[in-house]
C-alpha cells in the first residue's frame, strides 16, 4: 500500500496554540505542493500545523522546504489509491505489512 514518514517538530518548538491539521493529496503535483507550504511558511497561521501530504502518485518525492516546527507526516502510495482511501491515508497509523 504505502510508506509513512514521520518527521516530527521540534518539542521545545511546541506551544499551547491550538493544533491545525491540513492533508493535502498530490498526484504528482509536488511543485504545486511545495508553493503551497512557502506560502503557508511566509503567512504562518496563528496555530501550530501539522501537514499530512499524500503522494498518490509514485513519481518522485515532493521537495519539502524547512518547516518553522511544524510536524509533516508523509504517505507514499507504491500506486494511486481511490479517493477515500487516498485521502484517509494521511490519517491513519499505517500497519508494517501495508506494503
Amino acid at each position: 500500500m504505502s510508506d509513512a514518514e514521520i518527521l516530527p517538530a521540534n518539542e521545545a518548538a511546541r506551544s499551547t496554540r491550538p493544533l491545525i491539521s491540513i492533508s493535502v493529496v498530490s498526484h504528482g503535483q509536488g511543485a504545486l505542493v511545495r508553493r503551497m507550504l512557502e506560502s503557508l511558511i511566509a503567512h504562518p497561521p496563528p496555530a501550530e500545523l501539522e501537514i499530512l501530504l499524500t503522494e498518490n502518485l509514485p513519481v518522485g518525492r515532493t521537495e519539502i522546504p524547512t518547516l518553522p516546527g511544524w510536524d509533516l507526516v508523509r504517505v507514499e502510495n507504491a500506486k494511486p489509491q481511490g479517493y477515500a482511501r487516498r485521502c484517509d491515508s494521511g490519517l491513519l497509523p499505517q500497519p508494517a505489512d501495508s506494503k
